[in-house]
């Protein structure tokens, strides 16, 4: 039977029509992988822009617009010179930014118990897997109304050691005067040593006329001042951990698409490996340049070495749970596991 041209058309007709509302239903049920229009967070660095210490945020940013296919962007708007080191937890909760990696001493008063990441000896892994990372997000939620969504201190256990002028055998500082930071003054005494008080710019001079026989300090940086001029050796017992939590404004994070948030919460822990890698071959860089500086370092014998660690977590301890004799018994049991 031969069909009209009319039939024809309207048999065309109606295919196209249920053509259409099919490719409809399907838009309907397909959700995208990520919102469509990028979305742009605004950050700064606690410290300046061209420093190590900034590559972190760097990081941050790489890893996010790499691993978000672009979706997600970090605009790095500069350093201190932007907003100030000290007020920059207040802009993030302000919302003058949305993102930053914090600088804990510059916000401890509002979250204290972030200054309790100093002494545990887990990475961004294990603080995930032991529930810590949990206890960090709802303290700070509830202390600093911010969402905390990764942690950049890299290698634990790496923050801080010693540069001395003399060799010691021992974990032992007796007769030995100390420059040190409200950090490392307590460890300091523990170890039988004298602290000396005076600003860090003043450590050259003090080093070289006689002030002081050593310094504590961060595990790199010391050759930016110069500082391995005027001492001999490195005491390699590296102590206590970097805190850099990665923070979100608490409203900017309540207004971000679902998929946006889960997209970050997926990328966290991408970069904290990253970081932790990139810290890895920092220390290892720092320690081959100190070495062709001439500098000597100087390895305790075991007992000697568990002595030191075990003083600088003692002491380490017991002056965070003065501030919080409450709470801080079961955070250090969190951060020990």
């Amino acid at each position: 039977m031969k069909t009209t041209d009319g039939s024809k058309r309207q048999t065309i007709t109606r295919r196209a029509v249920l053509a259409s509302a099919t490719a409809i239903m399907m838009i309907g049920t397909v959700a995208p992988a990520l919102s469509q229009e990028p979305v742009v967070l605004k950050t700064v660095t606690p410290f300046e822009p061209q420093s190590p210490l900034s590559k972190p945020v760097q990081i941050l940013k790489e890893v996010v617009e790499r691993e978000s296919g672009g979706k997600i962007q970090i605009s790095i708007l500069g350093g201190p010179e932007v907003v100030p080191s000290q007020q920059q937890f207040d802009g993030l909760r302000n919302g003058v930014i949305d993102i930053m990696m914090a600088a804990v001493p510059y916000y401890a008063g509002t979250v204290p118990e972030t200054f309790a990441l100093l002494y545990t000896a887990q990475n961004g892994a294990a603080m995930r897997a032991s529930g810590l990372f949990d206890f960090m997000q709802d303290v700070h939620r509830k202390k600093g109304n911010v969402e905390y969504i990764a942690n950049g201190g890299g290698q634990p256990g790496t923050a801080f050691r010693f540069y001395l002028k003399k060799p010691i055998e021992k974990a032992d500082f007796t007769g030995l005067k100390i420059r040190v930071s409200q950090t490392t003054a307590d460890v300091t005494t523990a170890l039988g040593g004298t602290p000396v008080s005076i600003p860090f710019a003043d450590t050259y001079a003090a080093l070289e006329r006689g002030v002081a026989d050593g310094f504590g300090a961060p595990y790199t940086g010391i050759m930016d001042p110069g500082l391995h001029e005027v001492t001999k050796y490195v005491l390699q017992e590296p102590f206590y951990s970097l805190n850099a939590p990665i923070l979100v404004n608490g409203a900017k994070w309540g207004a971000l698409p679902e998929d946006v948030k889960a997209e970050l919460k997926r990328i966290g822990p991408i970069y904290e490996t990253e970081v932790e890698k990139f810290n890895g071959l920092s220390l290892a860089a720092e320690d081959t340049a100190l070495k062709e500086k001439g500098m000597e370092f100087i390895t305790l014998p075991p007992a000697e070495s568990a002595k030191f660690q075990e003083t600088v977590q003692k002491v380490g301890w017991e002056s965070y749970l003065k501030t919080d004799p409450e709470g801080g018994p079961a955070l250090k049991e969190l951060a020990s596991k």
